[in-house]
C-alpha cells in the first residue's frame, strides 16, 4: 500500500498499535472568536477558563498554535499538569484579528506537528462564519 494513502486513510502504528493519520484542520469560527476574546483582553497570558467556556471551542483553541497565533506560557511547576492553561496572543495573532493579514484556511497536522498548510488564504472575517465538521475532519466518517 501506498504511504501517503495510509497516512491520509490511517493506520495502526506498527509498534504500538495506535491509529495515525493526518488530519486536515481548519480554521474555524469558534476559534477565530476565542482569539478575538484574548485580543480584547491585552498583552499577557491569560487563563483559558477566562475566555468563556472552552468546551465550546472543543480544545481547538489551544490548535491556534499550529498558525502561529497564540503561545502557551510553559509549566515548569507542576509536572503532575500537562500544560499551563494560559495563553497569549502573538504579534501574528494580532495581525489576524485586526485584518491586515490572511493565512492559510487549513493545515495537515499529523503526530501533533503541522506538516503542510493550505495554499487557500482567508481572512479572520471568513473564518468566524466556518462551522466545526467532525465527518470532514475525520475523511468523511
Amino acid at each position: 500500500m501506498n504511504e501517503q494513502f495510509d497516512m491520509l486513510d490511517g493506520s495502526n502504528c506498527p509498534c504500538c498499535g495506535q491509529l495515525v493519520k493526518i488530519y486536515r484542520r481548519k480554521l474555524y469560527g469558534q476559534m477565530a472568536y476565542q482569539l478575538i476574546l484574548l485580543y480584547k483582553m491585552g498583552g499577557g497570558f491569560h487563563h483559558i477558563k477566562k475566555l468563556g467556556n472552552p468546551a465550546a471551542g472543543g480544545g481547538d483553541f489551544a490548535k491556534l498554535r499550529y498558525w502561529g497565533l497564540v503561545v502557551e506560557k510553559p509549566n515548569p511547576n507542576d509536572p503532575s499538569k500537562r500544560t499551563s492553561g494560559y495563553w497569549c496572543i502573538t504579534l501574528k495573532g494580532i495581525q489576524f484579528v485586526e485584518g491586515n493579514i490572511n493565512l492559510p484556511t487549513h493545515c495537515n497536522i499529523y503526530n501533533g506537528q503541522v506538516k503542510t498548510f493550505s495554499t487557500t488564504l482567508g481572512s479572520i472575517k471568513k473564518a468566524l462564519g466556518i462551522k466545526f465538521n467532525y465527518a470532514q475532519l475525520m475523511g468523511g466518517l
